[in-house]
């Protein structure tokens, strides 16, 4: 029993940290989407209370219009290890086109463990990536 703990440990907290990622990948691909479907611009940040903008994706996050309507609300993320991000703020152009934002997102295991990590890249183009470990 005590091989089997730390090892069921591991594995919760990779899962937590895939489950992350995957996650805001997706809300990344939904706020692009929108601006798209809405000609307009739309905006995906961190919100700790789901009306405004704030700095830690952790405690969850929104996407709004240009006009400040929130369109989805993400609640605080699992039990993970750090969060490392390329900003606070996303911004999709009605072309799709990522204005601010692009860069890397590494959802850390609480093992610390970067190979077990997960990045979701971001290009200026609004194209979205997950893979596993630390990208670059």
């Amino acid at each position: 029993m005590a091989v089997g703990v730390p090892a069921m440990t591991a594995f919760v907290s990779d899962q937590a940290a895939a489950a992350n990622a995957d996650e805001f990948a997706e809300a990344l691909r939904y706020a692009r989407s929108e601006a798209v479907k809405r000609g307009d611009t739309v905006s995906l940040c961190a919100s700790a209370d789901f009306t405004s903008c704030g700095e830690d994706w952790k405690t969850g996050w929104i996407v709004s219009s240009s006009s400040g309507k929130v369109l989805r609300v993400q609640n605080p993320l699992r039990s993970m290890g750090d969060l490392t991000a390329a900003a606070s703020t996303v911004t999709f152009q009605s072309t799709g086109i990522a204005t601010a934002g692009s860069g890397n997102y590494v959802f850390a295991t609480r093992s610390g463990n970067t190979d077990r990590s997960r990045t979701v890249a971001l290009n200026a183009q609004g194209r979205v990536v997950v893979s596993k470990g630390e990208g670059s």
